[in-house]
Order: structure tokens, then C-alpha cells, then sequence
């Protein structure tokens, strides 16, 4: 993006129709911006720009896809993500089935 923007949504597509609720989180590039700088030692275990627990996030069925049914899932924000312009940022979406 060549501007600052407001995210005030989340949409992917994914395969994980057991899926009860998401983890999500948003993190900033390393220095060069080749990977999502993550929670290590140094870091004290967070680097998370912005992190969501979903509960009871339903995916709408879109099809199967080599035999693998896929699903369309979707967030709303509770407040916008400010993303700053040229810069690269990381999605994590960590599914979990309840158990």
C-alpha cells in the first residue's frame, strides 16, 4: 500500500471444517522484510502487532478443490489495524478444533 489504510476485516479461505475457533494475529517484517518477526527469548514472547481470539467462527462452503472441501471464513476487526504505507506486515491464522 502506498498509504496508511485502516483494516477493519479479515476474509480467507482455508480447509479446516472441524474448526471451532481462530487464532489471529498480525506481525510486523524482520529488518529487510523477508519474514514476520516472531516471539522468541529477546522478544519476551510476544511481537504480535495485533492478536484476536475467535470463538465460533463459522466458514461458509465454497466447493471442493481436489477433493478437498473448502471453506470461506471471515472476520470483523473490534477496532481497525492501522497499517502503515509501505510496510509489510504477516497474517497468522492457527485453527483450533476445541479439543
Amino acid at each position: 500500500m502506498t498509504s496508511t489504510a485502516d483494516i477493519a476485516k479479515i476474509d480467507w479461505r482455508g480447509s479446516a471444517s472441524a474448526t471451532k475457533n481462530f487464532n489471529i494475529a498480525i506481525y510486523p517484517s524482520i529488518a529487510g522484510g523477508s519474514q514476520p518477526l516472531v516471539p522468541t527469548p529477546d522478544t519476551n514472547g510476544n511481537t504480535a502487532l495485533a492478536a484476536y481470539n475467535v470463538a465460533g467462527l463459522a466458514g461458509a462452503s465454497v466447493g471442493t478443490f481436489n477433493g478437498i472441501a473448502m471453506y470461506d471464513y471471515h472476520f470483523d476487526l473490534p477496532t481497525t489495524f492501522q497499517a502503515q504505507a509501505n510496510t509489510k506486515y504477516w497474517l497468522r491464522i492457527l485453527g483450533d478444533d476445541g479439543s
